[in-house]
């Protein structure tokens, strides 16, 4: 699920459920973040 109010917020997705076990159903919005590039040395804290 995705709620604007007050910022925007995402439900993580499980990727062992399946779509129902999510509760996704038609209509539903699903973000995908990209996964930050570690071969740069500023990323290394």
């Amino acid at each position: 699920e995705v709620w604007f109010e007050p910022d925007v917020f995402c439900e993580p997705v499980v990727k062992n459920l399946t779509f129902k076990g999510n509760k996704l159903e038609n209509g539903d919005i699903i973000c995908f973040q990209k996964a930050p590039a570690m071969d740069n040395e500023k990323h290394i804290r």
